[in-house]
């Protein structure tokens, strides 16, 4: 969403100062592309978020099964 934003800010400046360029155009393809550049980023970060969720999940379900034991 924020990188949505910040393309739609920085196409709202392009088209004040360059107002013959057609950003409906040029915002959808920027749009997309900083889409793929935020997923790609995103994706490098996964098993490591993957492994702490797993790992914090572990830890919740050993607690609870100490309490009822």
């Amino acid at each position: 969403m924020i990188a949505t934003i910040i393309v739609s800010v920085v196409l709202g400046v392009l088209a004040k100062t360059a107002p013959q360029m057609n950003m409906f155009v040029l915002g959808i393809q920027l749009k997309i592309f900083a889409g793929f550049a935020v997923l790609f980023v995103t994706m490098q970060f996964l098993p490591t978020v993957t492994m702490y969720v797993y790992e914090q999940m572990q830890d919740i379900v050993e607690k609870v099964i100490q309490v009822f034991v």
